[in-house]
């Protein structure tokens, strides 16, 4: 069955209305066999709009259009922030699918990749840094939020560069002293436990468990699987500068 654009819309549609709870599932593939689509074709279009308004791993697949469509849809009707978390679901979902298939997911990086650049949202940011203090466990001075297999957690990683400093622990690199004020806060956080390896949920200790690191040292700390740790990495970068 061809995907097109009426679908796609129409599929849209159902999907906000089963997430809105304005109409049960059942209910809705229901009335899209009425239209004569095959509810069956409409399976993942409804699952994947929970995740992508969340910033959720999706593990299903829709087309190249449908994606651009959603991508549009949630910015025309609920803004950036959630641009942001669809954004972050998409890139999940590419992490996943070439971790499972071992294959790369071209069009859909490319989709990522025009959406980041056309709203100018920093890959290392599309969660909001605000930081909700009811979802944030203390106990005495080690603070713990519980995360799943692939999620990188927006509290988690807040947390771990107001502790740490927004500078490379492996290179010393800073991006504000670099970049001056737009480089301000910049920088990518590291899962020492790499996340895709864990297979269950685990409690995150940002101070223990999660490190900051440039972009370039981020890449170079997963050239291997799993990934190099941080002190290895400092000793190959001295290695290469002597």
């Amino acid at each position: 069955m061809i995907i097109d654009l009426p679908k796609i819309k129409l599929f849209y549609e159902y999907a906000v209305k089963v997430y809105n709870k304005e109409i049960k599932l059942k209910q809705a593939k229901k009335e899209l066999e009425d239209y004569g689509v095959n509810p069956n074709s409409a399976n993942y279009y409804f699952y994947i709009y929970p995740s992508l308004i969340s910033g959720t791993i999706f593990k299903g697949t829709i087309n190249a259009e449908a994606t651009r469509y959603y991508l549009d849809r949630i910015y025309e009707t609920k803004g950036l922030a959630y641009l942001k978390n669809a954004l972050q679901a998409i890139s999940l979902h590419i992490d996943y699918y070439q971790n499972v298939s071992k294959r790369n997911v071209v069009m859909l990086r490319l989709i990522l990749e025009e959406y980041l650049e056309k709203y100018q949202v920093s890959c290392d940011e599309y969660f909001d840094d605000e930081i909700e203090k009811d979802k944030i466990l203390i106990e005495g001075l080690t603070k713990q939020i519980t995360v799943n297999i692939y999620e990188r957690n927006p509290i988690a990683r807040s947390k771990c560069i107001e502790h740490f400093g927004a500078v490379c622990k492996v290179c010393d690199f800073n991006f504000e002293q670099k970049y001056g004020v737009i480089g301000k806060g910049f920088i990518h956080v590291h899962h020492i436990l790499d996340l895709s390896l864990i297979k269950r949920e685990y409690e995150v200790d940002f101070i223990k468990d999660l490190v900051p690191v440039c972009p370039n040292c981020h890449a170079m700390l997963h050239k291997r699987k799993p990934a190099f740790q941080i002190d290895e990495l400092k000793q190959l970068l001295q290695k290469w500068k002597l």
